[in-house]
């Protein structure tokens, strides 16, 4: 039982302090749970009882379990001492291993019968001896039995310690008492330790469980599997590959149908799904700095090419194939596109040609082209008087093209306009680009132009002013 889960691994009487408060075990811990199971041997009841198993877990952490002696008279005071100290709620205070608590079991044993010291705790014994066939065994005549010398002995301390009046029986019956008390205890240690020894093997931490098969689930499936079982995991790599998708278990170690301690850990080989790498944006890069960011990811730079671009300053990277963005395989080949800069081209002159042509044919070209308006007395209306940059000259696909084109003549001849009314004849002279001043004579309803200065066919220039009189 955990602190953080509240979820019991295990019968919560046998489990100590630390494993309810933190979810930690060590060798320690098992000899507490062992300590527990010989209280309960020598006493026929568990430390702690209660009536969830909540209860129990807080008692084993917040109270101190008894000396067995205070549940049960008669138990040797160093078998007692050896359970009580097993059952410290702090791990310090408890034998270091199964080792020290072994070694104390057999000292405790010789104490109890110390002619038997010979007697062995260990779990396996030696095989039989085996004997030659093609000797015989020698024959044995029966012969007559005397008094062992342990019977001597006894015999003998009879007569020392007999005191007077008692008989003989009597002493021989509570010696005969004394050794079945003695043997009894001898038998209980020989029994906690095949029992600590039984418990170890099949239900305590030496316990194998059998690992079942987590291949193909995600580690939440399988942790979840394991759980159970009162196996831990952890992903111990992760591992591209082809075949099995991210997050999936690969394989585990120990593998499915394979033995670990109860309580062990299980360790995950997960998948990171196929090894793809994203290619970076390298437009705008020099060469140098764009095959240093791609290379950081294991692919290779294949073929370098260069075009014409309008847009991306010569020396520097256009493109990549495959284009950023682009997951690819280890050890793909990369092609890169660096620019050669704007691509010039011979341009052609449209001096005296047709400013509407040279505007249609530039622009066709990619070329910006911009027109402005200006007075010749050379070049018709309409057509080009002058462009830069000048036919003849290189320029870039796109580059600004400046046109200038004719609006005539800047001097006009002054239109004859007389007997028109004021309003016609004001028309016509600003039709020329001049400006009109009117005056006005006489009373009559309907006035026309009877003069006009300069005079008719004068040459002026455009913008100039014309008096015009009306009466």
């Amino acid at each position: 039982m955990t602190a953080e889960s509240s979820v019991i691994l295990g019968s919560v009487s046998y489990l100590s302090p630390e494993q309810v408060q933190r979810g930690i075990a060590d060798a320690r811990s098992d000899l507490y749970s062992v300590g527990i199971v010989a209280f309960e041997m020598l006493t026929g009841a568990k430390p702690f009882e209660g009536d969830s198993p909540i209860q129990i877990a807080y008692m084993h952490v917040n109270e101190r379990v008894p000396l067995a002696s205070s549940k049960k008279s008669g138990i040797p005071a160093s078998l007692d001492a050896l359970i009580y100290k097993a059952t410290s709620s702090n791990p310090d205070e408890r034998p270091a291993h199964a080792g020290e608590f072994l070694e104390s079991l057999r000292l405790i044993q010789s104490e109890l019968d110390p002619k038997k010291t010979q007697m062995s705790l260990e779990l396996d014994l030696p095989p039989a001896p085996i004997r030659d066939k093609s000797r015989k065994a020698p024959r044995v005549s029966p012969v007559k039995t005397s008094p062992s010398s342990d019977t001597v002995e006894t015999m003998a301390l009879e007569k020392e310690l007999k005191p007077a009046g008692e008989k003989t029986s009597e002493i021989r019956r509570r010696r005969a008492s004394s050794r079945v008390r003695r043997n009894r205890w001898i038998a209980l240690i020989l029994v906690i330790a095949l029992g600590t020894g039984a418990w170890y093997v099949l239900v305590g931490p030496g316990t194998r469980i059998v690992v079942p098969s987590v291949a193909g689930m995600s580690v939440k499936e399988a942790k979840a599997t394991l759980k159970p079982l009162g196996l831990t995991s952890e992903i111990s790599e992760k591992v591209f590959s082809e075949e099995i998708p991210s997050g999936k278990i690969i394989s585990s170690k120990p593998g499915g149908g394979g033995r670990v301690s109860a309580g062990g850990k299980v360790l995950f080989q997960v998948s990171q799904g196929p090894e793809r790498y994203k290619i970076a944006d390298i437009k705008g890069f020099t060469l140098e700095a764009a095959t240093a960011l791609l290379t950081k990811d294991p692919v290779s730079i294949g073929t370098i090419s260069e075009v014409f671009s309008n847009k991306i300053e010569q020396g520097l990277v256009v493109a990549s194939d495959p284009v950023a963005g682009t997951s690819v395989k280890r050890d793909t080949s990369i092609d890169i596109t660096i620019s050669k800069g704007q691509e010039q081209v011979a341009l052609t002159s449209y001096v005296g040609l047709s400013g509407e042509q040279a505007l249609n044919e530039l622009t066709t070209e990619g070329f910006d082209v911009s027109s402005v308006y200006a007075f010749s007395d050379t070049v018709p209306i309409g057509a080009v008087i002058s462009q830069s940059p000048d036919g003849g000259a290189t320029a870039a696909k796109g580059a600004k093209i400046d046109l200038v084109v004719s609006q005539g003549s800047e001097s006009v001849f002054v239109p004859n306009v007389y007997s028109l009314t004021q309003a016609k004849a004001t028309g016509v002279l600003q039709d020329f680009d001049l400006k009109v001043i009117v005056k006005k004579i006489g009373k009559k309803s309907i006035k026309t132009v009877t003069n006009v200065s300069p005079t008719v066919g004068t040459k002026v220039k455009r913008g100039s002013t014309v008096v015009i009189t009306v009466g």
